[in-house]
């Protein structure tokens, strides 16, 4: 386990001692778990455009052509 400081200016420290207290949560759980939160769903998203990557580039082929058709079919 890694232990670390962070630091909060003080507007977004009280909206985090907010949160938390009205959650019942430490603030320091609230934090980790926030991190944890913010983590998984970059990992998410990057996993999701990397399973659409194949038909992202199948779209961008097809546009490809849509072009070459609007121009008469010069490419």
């Amino acid at each position: 386990m890694k232990t670390t400081t962070v630091r909060f200016d003080p507007e977004l420290w009280a909206k985090v001692k907010r949160l938390a207290d009205r959650r019942g949560l430490r603030r320091a759980a609230f934090v980790r778990d926030a991190t944890l939160a913010y983590v998984v769903a970059i990992e998410t998203e990057q996993r999701l455009l990397f399973d659409h990557s194949g038909f992202l580039a199948q779209l961008q082929r097809r546009v490809v052509a849509l072009e070459a058709l609007g121009r008469g079919g010069r490419s």
